[in-house]
C-alpha cells in the first residue's frame, strides 16, 4: 500500500483560453475543477497505474467539503482530518497559443494545537500495513513546519519507509529526522546544499552528500532537463521523451508516484527512474493536473534516455 499525506490540499481550478491578451476581458475559456495537493496527485497517479493507494487529507470549510466530495469520487482510498479553517484554492490560467500556464495559490489554513494532535492520531492509525509513506507538499502555515519531522519519526517507529517532497523550513526540519528518500527540485536542493547548483556534476555532488548522510535515495527534478537519481551504489540521469507539453503542473508528483511504486516493487534505481520519468512526461502531455495515461506510460518508458553518471564519492 502507498499512503500519501496532504497537509495543505487545494481546490485546483484551471481556466484555459485560446489566447490571453493581458488587460482585456476574456469569456471564451474552458474551466476544469479537480482536487489538488501533491499527496492527492501521487495517490491518483499510483491508482491509475494499478497500485493500491490511500490519501490522508487535511481539509476544512466549504472548500474542504468540495475537496472531500471530489476526492471520494476518485478510485483510491481516502481519509480526512477535519479542521476549522478554510482549505485553500489554486487558480491556473492557461494560454494555449503561448503554451504558458500561470499558477496562483491562496495561503493555507492555520492549525490549532488540537488539530495538530488529531492529524498525528489519525496518521498513526493509518500506518498499519503501509509500506511506503509519501509526505508531500507545503504545510498549512509556518507554525506547522515541524509536522513532517514528527510524521517521519512516527513512520520510522512503525517500520515504514518515507518519501519527503516539500520545501522551505519544513524541508530542512524534515530532512534532519532522516526520511528514507527525498524528491527535491533543483531550487530545493540548492536550499539544502546552501549554495547554487549551476552544473550537473555539482547537483550530483549535492545529492550524493545526502546519501552519505543517511538517505537511501534522492531523485532531483530538473524540469525539461529530466531527472537525476542517486542511491548508495548508482547515479543516473534520465532524459524524458519529446512530447507536446500541455500542463507541467503535477510532474513532480508523478515522479514521487514512480519512486513509491519502485520501492513497493523492490526495483533497482534505473527501472524506478525510467518509470518516474515516463510518468512525469505523461502528466505533462495531458490537460489535467496530476494524472497519467497508463497505456501512454508503457510507450514512453522505452523512449526515456538513460545515462549512468559517476557518483560524487566515486569520482
Amino acid at each position: 500500500m502507498i499512503l500519501t499525506i496532504t497537509l495543505n490540499p487545494a481546490l485546483d481550478k484551471v481556466l484555459t483560453y485560446p489566447e490571453i491578451r493581458w488587460g482585456a476581458s476574456h469569456r471564451n475559456g474552458e474551466t476544469a475543477v479537480s482536487a489538488g495537493g501533491k499527496g492527492v496527485n501521487v495517490a491518483r497517479i499510483a491508482s491509475q497505474m494499478g497500485y493500491p493507494a490511500r490519501a490522508l487529507v487535511v481539509a476544512g470549510g466549504h472548500t474542504g467539503d468540495w475537496l472531500k466530495d471530489l476526492i471520494e469520487a476518485e478510485k483510491f482510498e481516502s481519509e480526512f482530518v477535519q479542521i476549522s479553517s478554510e482549505s485553500r484554492a489554486a487558480l491556473r490560467v492557461r494560454d494555449r497559443s503561448a503554451g504558458r500556464v500561470e499558477t496562483l495559490h491562496e495561503l493555507g489554513p492555520s492549525l490549532t494545537d488540537a488539530e495538530h494532535e488529531k492529524i498525528l492520531e489519525v496518521y498513526r492509525k493509518n500506518l498499519s500495513g503501509d509500506e511506503i509513506v509519501c509526505l508531500c507538499g507545503s504545510v498549512p502555515s509556518e507554525s506547522s513546519d515541524p509536522l513532517y519531522s514528527e510524521l517521519i519519526s512516527i513512520a520510522k517507529e512503525a517500520g515504514c519507509r518515507t518519501i519527503l517532497d516539500t520545501s522551505g523550513t519544513a524541508l530542512l526540519k524534515g530532512l534532519k529526522t532522516g526520511p528514507f528518500a527525498l524528491k527535491p527540485n533543483v531550487a530545493e536542493l540548492e536550499q539544502v546544499a546552501g549554495h547554487p547548483l549551476p552544473e550537473l556534476n555539482v547537483t550530483i555532488r549535492a545529492a550524493s552528500s545526502l546519501i552519505l548522510n543517511g538517505l537511501s535515495m534522492v531523485f532531483v527534478s530538473m524540469g525539461r532537463d529530466g531527472l537525476l537519481a542517486v542511491d548508495s551504489t548508482d547515479a543516473f540521469r534520465f532524459t524524458p521523451p519529446q512530447i507536446e507539453e500541455k500542463n507541467p503542473g503535477g510532474c513532480g508528483d508523478a515522479v514521487v508516484a514512480g519512486m513509491a511504486i519502485g520501492l513497493l516493487e523492490g526495483w533497482p534505481l534505473e527501472k524506478t527512474g525510467r518509470l518516474a520519468t515516463a510518468l512525469g512526461a505523461s502528466n505533462a502531455s495531458l490537460e489535467g493536473v496530476g494524472s497519467v495515461d497508463p497505456e501512454q506510460v508503457k510507450i514512453l518508458i522505452d523512449q526515456v534516455e538513460v545515462l549512468k553518471v559517476p557518483r560524487a564519492d566515486s569520482q
